[in-house]
Formats: structure tokens, C-alpha cells, sequence
């Protein structure tokens, strides 16, 4: 009975000094859920500069220049050399790469030449070519041509062609991004006794 008595005596004192003997939630439910706020992880991700992300787009280009040209030719009553009719040549053109271009052109003559009695000029001109080019100072390109050519003279009343293999070289000039001087020498065929070679100088413009 004291071991009773005692007993009932300390439960109030244990309340007294730390509170509830089961300190339980009268509300808690064991089927309810628990919900857990859980804050969104932002990752960031360096931006990248214009550069990177823009690719370099290639470009057409037109140009025109005049040609001073020198010719070789045979007729069935005279042969001449060193006729020096001037001829005007329109080119389009498609950079493939930073490197290299396709390369049109197409040109007449626009004054004749007179040695002697003979008479010459540029009837036609016609040819596509690959264009290398690298820079080798600021604003400054070297570049080469290797194509084909289609080419036509006329010697008093008769017209020679000249067909196959044309090649050339030359240089440009940037002055901004769209205009560009252009100087160049270009073989633009030998046949037999008859060849046109050319040196001009022009304006290329890219778009």
C-alpha cells in the first residue's frame, strides 16, 4: 500500500518538474499526409557571347570591272600579235567558305584595237572558276582563279574561240564590309594561235 501510496505522490511532481510524462499529439492522425515544401533548384548557365552562338553566314557578291586586254590572233588572211582591245567583264560570285569562292564571269568588248589594217577586239567572254583567297595584310586579299573559259574574238570579219583551262590571280582591296577593289590578271584561254589574257581592275560588292 505505501509502495501504491508513493507512487500516486510522484506522478504530480514529475509533471511539475518536466511537463507531460508522454508528450503526445491528441491530433495527430497516422493516415494523414504530410506535406513537405520543397524551394525549386535554379540552375545557372553562362550565357554565350553573339559570336559563339551566330555562325558566320557566307555571302553573294557582284563586281565589275574594265579589262585592258591583249590578244593573239590567226584569220585565214593575216596573224596578230599583241592586239590590245579593252573589254568590260560582270562577275557573280558565292563565298563556299571564309577561303575559298565560286566565281562567274562574263564579259564583251567595248573598244576595238587597230594595228596596221587589222582590226581586233573581245566578241564575248565566258567562265567559272574557283577563288582560294587569303588575307595577307589588313584589308588586303590575294587570291587565284582555276576554271574554265569560254572566249571569242573577232580579227577583221572573222571570230576566233578560244576553250578549255583559265587561271588567274590578283588582289582586294576591303573598304568596309560591302565594297571591295578588285585588280586581277587572267588568262582566259590559248588555242592554236589564238588567246585572250586580260588585267583589270573593278569594284566587287557583297550582299
Amino acid at each position: 500500500m505505501k509502495n501504491v501510496f508513493y507512487g500516486l505522490c510522484l506522478v504530480p511532481l514529475l509533471g511539475y518538474a518536466g511537463g507531460d510524462i508522454l508528450p503526445v499529439d491528441l491530433n495527430y492522425n497516422e493516415n494523414e499526409s504530410v506535406n513537405v515544401k520543397v524551394e525549386p533548384v535554379v540552375e545557372v548557365v553562362p550565357q554565350k557571347t553573339v559570336e559563339e552562338v551566330v555562325e558566320k553566314k557566307t555571302s553573294y557578291y557582284i563586281g565589275l570591272a574594265i579589262a585592258a586586254t591583249e590578244v593573239d590572233g590567226q584569220s585565214s588572211t593575216v596573224i596578230l600579235k599583241n592586239g590590245h582591245p579593252t573589254a568590260v567583264v560582270g562577275k557573280l560570285g558565292y563565298n563556299i567558305s571564309e577561303n575559298i569562292a565560286l566565281e562567274g564571269r562574263v564579259g564583251t568588248g567595248i573598244k576595238r584595237d587597230t594595228i596596221s589594217f587589222a582590226t581586233s577586239e573581245v566578241d564575248s567572254i565566258a567562265g567559272v572558276y574557283l577563288k582560294p583567297n587569303v588575307n595577307i595584310i589588313e584589308n588586303v586579299n590575294l587570291f587565284g582563279l582555276v576554271g574554265y573559259a569560254n572566249a571569242k574574238q573577232k580579227l577583221l570579219n572573222e571570230t576566233m574561240k578560244t576553250n578549255g583551262f583559265s587561271y588567274g590571280a590578283g588582289l582586294g582591296y576591303k573598304i568596309n564590309n560591302s565594297w571591295e577593289v578588285v585588280a586581277d590578271v587572267v588568262r582566259y584561254g590559248k588555242q592554236d594561235n589564238n588567246s585572250i589574257d586580260a588585267y583589270s581592275l573593278g569594284l566587287d560588292y557583297s550582299f
